[in-house]
């Protein structure tokens, strides 16, 4: 997962590296959660998160040229288990370790996703094939906040400014 980190500089990866080493990760998406603890791992990483992927939205299917059209989001979230007799009577729940505040249990870096590609994209399928066509990101990278020093950048949202005859 490493290779998977946001690296517009050095210095953004090394600090989204900072981050993923607070959590358990892996490459298989059979990992489980893990009990967080302020001294060690903060949980388990999922990607994509249970929102992310193709899952909810829906598609669309173009019987003219047999495309079929996927909404995609990459999204990265932690499924850390705590003990917490106050919240419930389960052993444990999804939550973060006392003494670990939202800001250090963030998977970001000033606002920046650690993963790449991160947002909302558009995938392409030509269904009578069952073949991968491409992938259109959606909406464009926009330069809106500064990040250490130097460097503006910033998620991409939304529609963008996108060509006409890429809107379904």
């Amino acid at each position: 997962m490493p290779e998977d980190l946001v690296d517009f500089t050095p210095e953004l990866r090394e600090r989204a590296l900072e981050v993923l080493n607070k959590f358990r990760y892996g490459r298989s998406i059979f990992i489980p959660p893990s009990v967080g603890t302020a001294d060690g791992t903060y949980g388990t990483l999922q990607v994509p998160a249970s929102t992310g992927g193709v899952n909810w939205p829906g598609g669309s299917f173009d019987p003219e040229t047999g495309i079929f059209y996927q909404y995609s989001k990459t999204e990265v979230t932690n499924l850390g288990l705590v003990n917490d007799p106050d919240r419930s009577d389960m052993n444990f729940i999804r939550g973060r370790p006392e003494g670990v505040s939202a800001r250090q249990d963030a998977l970001n870096v000033e606002g920046i996703p650690i993963i790449k590609p991160h947002g909302v994209e558009l995938v392409r399928l030509i269904s009578t094939k069952a073949n991968f066509s491409g992938r259109l990101p959606m909406g464009k990278l926009r330069i809106t906040f500064e990040i250490i020093g130097y460097l503006k950048v910033s998620t991409s949202r939304g529609r963008g400014d996108l060509d006409e005859s890429e809107r379904s």
